[in-house]
């Protein structure tokens, strides 16, 4: 089942649209209102797909009744799910959204266009099915943890005891989260370790830049931060450069990481390869990630110091950086440890250890004589 809210001040061409969906798509269920229903319906109904107008009226008369609502499902106001915006006038809508967005479909109203729009909702089933799982997945949680921290805080004498649930429940609510992904039948995927788009809005160690001005599909276009959390925070910023690492191919990581030749056999590779490690030979692994992120090996050998002020939270013309996502813990305290292991050993000179090496194989022979 597909519901479908349609928000729009002609009410013969919402039966007119609803007539085709029934039409054209099985097991829907149609609602339509005018815009000043529309808050109270949205509410109410948490439809799967909205179709939004923008303008009540003559688009001309620039009155566009349509924004609010668009805003309050695009924002946190109310459930979220795809919008096909269905208008005679051109707006510019505000929030934005990214270029090409899956979720979000714009249709110019004109004969036969409720064809068109039919075609725009089937479209959207398979997004509504997950993000219907998605969420009923998510509810099921949060009522478990609810139930399970409501309880001991209640029992508590405290006048914050609103503050006391809101917040134990939210770390119940991520700590049950990670526990059902690391203890899942299939275990934790590569690609699990990031956190897309990138959280908040300060810089964090493991945070994966990408440089604006090249090909986003080559890894030498990736850097990953190395600075501590705690020195790049926005409004507290410690340091005058980031610290970061250069990413390279995997065929860098294999010929110099591994020193191996690349006419080797891929089973002798494969065996000298350990991804749980921190590093190997200064290099640490992070996997591609949906067509966003190409598979990186990222050499904690060569770095970059990059001004905080060039690194956005997207791209930005201004800037030279751009944040394409975080790093969840525990990877993100396995690239400080890479790190540290490159960067905090002691340097040693070369030493002949023959002799010692004989000295210690001769003491552990004459132990095992002795026993027998």
């Amino acid at each position: 089942m597909v519901s479908v809210l349609m928000i729009d001040d002609d009410t013969e061409l919402a039966n007119t649209v609803e007539l085709t969906l029934q039409e054209e798509i099985d097991s829907l269920e149609f609602s339509s209102c005018n815009f000043p229903d529309a808050s109270e319906h949205l509410k109410r109904l948490n439809p799967d797909v909205v179709v939004l107008d923008i303008f009540r009226g003559n688009p001309a008369d620039q009155d566009a009744a349509g924004q609010h609502h668009w805003a309050s499902v695009w924002s946190d106001e109310n459930r979220f799910c795809p919008i096909i915006v269905y208008t005679a006038g051109h707006e510019e809508l505000a929030p934005r959204v990214p270029e090409n967005h899956p979720f979000v479909k714009y249709l110019v109203k004109g004969t036969g266009t409720d064809r068109t729009l039919a075609g725009m909702v089937n479209d959207f089933r398979p997004h509504v099915e997950a993000i219907r799982s998605a969420n009923n997945h998510v509810a099921l949680i949060v009522n478990q943890v609810l139930r399970d921290v409501s309880q001991p805080i209640f029992e508590l004498e405290a006048e914050n005891r609103e503050e006391l649930l809101v917040r134990t429940a939210r770390r119940r609510l991520a700590a049950t989260i990670d526990e059902l992904t690391l203890n899942g039948e299939r275990g934790l995927k590569p690609w699990e370790r990031y956190i897309f788009p990138a959280i908040g809005d300060s810089l964090l160690l493991g945070d994966v830049l990408a440089k604006n001005s090249e090909d986003l599909t080559l890894a030498e276009s990736y850097r990953v931060v190395l600075s501590p959390s705690c020195d790049i925070q926005n409004g507290r910023i410690k340091v005058t450069n980031v610290l970061t690492a250069r990413a390279t191919t995997a065929v860098e990581y294999i010929t110099k990481g591994l020193d191996c030749e690349l006419t080797t056999g891929g089973t002798k590779v494969r065996k000298k390869i350990s991804l749980n490690d921190a590093q190997q030979g200064g290099f640490f692994i992070l996997p591609s990630f949906s067509g966003k992120i190409p598979l990186l090996a990222v050499n904690t050998k060569d770095l970059e110091l990059i001004p905080p002020t060039e690194i956005g939270n997207s791209i930005e013309p201004e800037k030279s950086y751009h944040r394409v996502a975080s790093i969840d813990s525990p990877f993100r305290e396995q690239i400080s440890w890479a790190f540290i292991q490159i960067a905090g050993r002691p340097g040693m000179p070369n030493c002949n250890h023959d002799s010692t090496i004989g000295e210690i194989m001769s003491e552990f022979e004459a132990a095992k004589d002795n026993k027998n």
